[in-house]
């Protein structure tokens, strides 16, 4: 996938880079975040998924940690971040239980 055959719900992609297989890191003029693969977007929990504003999208400020940590991709701070988001703000609430064991912890 390359920036010249992705629009993404923050316009057309300046940078991409995959981060792993069916995960690509975009950035546009104004904004960001994860693009998934069909099969990576089906990884995340169903009361996840439902959390993010566009499917197969995960806007950088709240979705991003989310995703990347329940992917696997993050590390501890993504982690902190994460639980963060999803204690502050109720749409992403959900994801709470399923941060908690990706962490390993409460």
């Amino acid at each position: 996938m390359t920036a010249t055959t992705m629009h993404t719900p923050w316009g057309w992609p300046q940078d991409t880079l995959e981060l792993a297989e069916g995960v690509w890191r975009v950035s546009t003029a104004g904004h960001g975040g994860l693009k998934l693969s069909r099969e990576r977007w089906e990884e995340l929990p169903d009361v996840v998924r439902a959390t993010f504003l566009t499917p197969t999208f995960a806007e950088e400020d709240c979705e991003e940690p989310i995703a990347r940590t329940l992917l696997g991709l993050g590390d501890e701070r993504e982690r902190e971040l994460a639980l963060r988001v999803a204690g502050y703000f109720d749409r992403y609430s959900p994801a709470l239980p399923h941060l908690r064991i990706a962490g390993g912890g409460p």
